[in-house]
């Protein structure tokens, strides 16, 4: 199961319920997000996520908080069945965002991203200048 878009803790705990034992692994897509407010250099997997609500009004919390409540509950229930992804947001020049899918086979290939004429980058910081 290739779970790439839920960031609704309550709908990802019914497609595990659907699915345990019924799939062998569970691919969770979730975001460095998990992370946010980025408050210290150094961020990787070994980093605790940011899983407890400080201000309901902050979008980009929301956002994460949902994220590492989903990978919460992809691992309880799919224990060494889960797998969880945190791609980077992948910018380009004149577009805030592009489509992780192809920015990967453009890396991988090693080719340029013929709609900027840039070389494929990406960052951890998605913050717009």
């Amino acid at each position: 199961m290739i779970d790439d878009s839920a960031t609704n803790p309550e709908y990802v705990r019914l497609s595990t319920e659907l699915l345990k034992g019924k799939v062998l692994q569970y691919l969770f897509t979730s975001s460095t997000g998990v992370y946010y407010p980025y408050l210290k250099r150094g961020l990787d997997e070994t980093t605790m996520p940011h899983t407890t609500m400080v201000d309901p009004k902050d979008g980009s919390e929301s956002f994460g908080v949902q994220k590492a409540q989903c990978e919460e509950i992809v691992r309880a229930a799919f224990g060494k069945g889960s797998i969880v992804v945190r791609p980077e947001l992948h910018c380009r020049a004149g577009r805030y965002q592009r489509p992780f899918s192809l920015l990967a086979a453009a890396t991988r290939e090693g080719r340029r991203d013929p709609g900027a004429g840039k070389e494929v980058r990406s960052g951890t910081d998605g913050r717009r200048p």
